[in-house]
């Protein structure tokens, strides 16, 4: 097994050893699959104590497509799910159940939208497809940097920000439960008021998100196939800053867990 492998099973091994994979019918519901014009997206659902429910899926949906919360209408044979209080298994869904998706947002951004007039024309799903497939095969030194750069600027834009916001609420919510003396009650008010920046679920919420995109990323960055010192000292770096950054993630939600609610 490799060290990625090793990587992506570790993540996706539950609390205690439990498994994240595919349950049965009488479990938690984990995973949607989602039809949105020729595209297939898979949910990952958020764990709660509580049954999750449709306000949850609309939610990942959300910050998946960037399609307003509002506009996300889902059906599911044949029927609209509306009461976004009620839990998924009010709707008839189970692990893994494929549901409908009609939303809207501007046309070039939309699955399906035509890049160009007349017949034969992309839709932007499958152009985007067309130019990931001719990146990989340029297995030139230029083409190999390009992909490893891709995705290291992929993380240190969208990612390592948000790590660096889920260690800010660890430290707010350590400073609010250990300080001691003169200062405690101010001290406490500053943590407090930090913390009320990101809720516990929040912080859950994007704990999971990050270390699985982050691990996508790692997984990416492996599979840049590289055949020269240059390439191979690029991707050792960025392999290194990513993995830095996962595991800062999760020191810093081993923080917050410990620390006293």
């Amino acid at each position: 097994m490799s060290w990625f492998s090793s990587q992506w099973n570790r993540w996706a091994a539950g609390p205690n050893g439990s498994s994240r994979s595919r349950g049965g019918s009488d479990g938690p519901i984990r995973r949607i699959e989602v039809v949105w014009g020729r595209e297939r997206l898979q949910i990952v659902l958020p764990r709660t104590a509580e049954p999750v429910t449709l306000g949850h899926l609309r939610h990942e949906i959300a910050s998946i497509t960037s399609l307003p919360f509002e506009k996300i209408k889902l059906i599911h044979r044949g029927l609209v799910m509306r009461d976004d209080r009620l839990p998924l298994t009010s709707y008839g869904l189970t692990e893994g159940s494929r549901i409908g998706l009609v939303g809207s947002r501007e046309e070039g951004d939309r699955p399906g939208a035509k890049t160009s007039v007349g017949i034969g024309a992309l839709s932007v799903g499958e152009q985007k497809a067309r130019e990931k497939k001719a990146k990989e095969a340029d297995t030139s030194e230029q083409g190999l940097m390009n992909r490893i750069t891709e995705a290291l600027e992929m993380a240190r834009k969208d990612l390592f920000p948000q790590v660096l916001l889920v260690e800010r609420a660890a430290d707010a919510k350590t400073l609010a439960t250990a300080t001691t003396g003169a200062e405690e009650d101010a001290e406490k008010n500053e943590g407090q008021e930090a913390e009320k920046q990101m809720s516990s679920q929040e912080v859950a919420d994007a704990h999971r998100r990050l270390s699985e995109l982050l691990l996508r990323q790692l997984l990416a960055l492996d599979g840049v196939n590289v055949n020269s010192d240059t390439t191979r000292q690029a991707r050792k770096i960025a392999v290194k800053e990513v993995q830095s950054h996962l595991d800062r993630l999760d020191a810093a939600w081993g923080r917050y867990k410990a620390s006293p609610s």
